[in-house]
């Protein structure tokens, strides 16, 4: 079933992929988190933005001397974001298997993207992204409540989300290893949902 969940959401990324990279490519709504996490990882090595769409992220961590790749399930989404940033590497890859060598990477990016994983494999996620770190950092964003739902784009096409508590994610990242360094709750003026954001490192 989850495969059929992800194999859905992906098939609606690809067929909005140039319209999502229009809307919200040039919106700089994340660089004051990005910020926080390129003072964490700058210097130390590559991260990965991990759900990255048309790479927006990604870019604005290379524009300001971050090494990224960008890692999407998405063909269609890596499509766009090598067009609008030709020097980022890309994979295309489902969250729960990383094609990386373990203690590969300084950072984990991944915003708005893990929550189109069904909950019982959320561990599973959290803990691949523990095996590719290198006592490394997280930002993850979800949105906040509870249950799940498929979001519907057109009469073809709807997309799987997951919400979650603070606790539950605080409780998942230190089962996995993770300490969180910083929480932040944010409304989403576009969809009315609550994101909650959080900082942590892969404890030693």
């Amino acid at each position: 079933m989850s495969g059929e969940v992800l194999h859905r959401t992906t098939e609606a990324y690809d067929h909005i992929a140039r319209r999502f990279s229009d809307r919200w490519f040039d919106n700089p709504v994340m660089e004051p988190f990005l910020d926080r996490f390129i003072a964490l990882v700058r210097g130390r090595g590559t991260v990965a933005d991990v759900g990255c769409g048309p790479g927006r992220d990604a870019a604005y961590l290379i524009r300001n001397g971050v090494p990224a790749i960008g890692i999407d399930p998405s063909g269609n989404m890596l499509n766009e974001a090598r067009r609008n940033t030709p020097q980022l590497p890309c994979v295309r890859a489902d969250c729960r298997q990383l094609p990386l060598r373990g203690r590969s990477l300084v950072g984990i990016w991944a915003c708005a993207s893990i929550l189109h994983v069904p909950r019982p494999e959320f561990p599973q996620v959290l803990a691949e992204f523990a095996r590719v770190l290198d006592r490394g950092y997280l930002f993850v964003a979800l949105k906040e409540g509870q249950g799940h739902r498929w979001l519907c784009l057109d009469a073809e096409h709807e997309r799987f989300f997951v919400y979650y508590s603070v606790d539950e994610v605080e409780d998942a990242l230190d089962r996995s290893g993770f300490e969180v360094l910083e929480f932040t709750r944010n409304e989403d003026e576009s969809s009315q949902d609550t994101w909650i954001n959080f900082y942590a490192r892969l404890r030693t």
